[in-house]
């Protein structure tokens, strides 16, 4: 198996958030494998500085990238 470490500058590329505040300070987007589908609603992200190059990777949080 292959690990690697990527490492991402959020000020240089683009990153993506909820856009619902509610949605973030919720736990539905906590990866801690606990079931989240009772309940679940679709989650709107956006861009959090379109003008900034996107990345190689679509960036959440400084611990998760999609």
């Amino acid at each position: 198996m292959k690990i690697y470490h990527v490492e991402y500058d959020y000020k240089t590329c683009q990153s993506i958030v909820p856009t619902s505040k509610k949605i973030s300070d919720s736990d539905l987007l906590e990866f801690d494998a606990t079931p989240k589908l009772k309940g679940w609603k679709t989650v709107k992200f956006q861009i959090l500085d379109p003008h900034l190059p996107r990345g190689d990777f679509l960036v959440f949080s400084l611990m998760l990238l999609l």
